[in-house]
């Protein structure tokens, strides 16, 4: 065996072939055909992705980020009490 897990490599090989019949099909099409595709599929696609990263991205700083106190506040110290008031003239 020369170290390579041979399921892996069929799995990456099927995707590779899936994703160049579809590249030379899109690429062979005429330019309004292309726009069609790309309308439909392609932008809602990213769309979604979009969305999902972002919820992932908001669930990561709610959970992990909001623990951490702001710069300048004690720990268990209200919001706000960091005497930026004070600094910006504010009373």
């Amino acid at each position: 065996m020369d170290g390579h897990d041979d399921r892996y490599s069929g799995g990456v090989d099927m995707v590779a072939r899936w994703w160049d019949g579809a590249e030379l099909w899109i690429t062979g099409l005429s330019f309004l055909p292309q726009v069609a595709i790309v309308a439909v599929i392609v932008v809602p696609l990213c769309f979604v992705l979009a969305r999902w990263l972002d919820a992932a991205g908001s669930a990561v700083y709610y959970k992990v980020l909001r623990r951490v106190p702001r710069w300048g506040s004690k720990p268990g110290s209200p919001p706000g009490s960091d005497g930026a008031e004070a600094r910006n003239g504010e009373h």
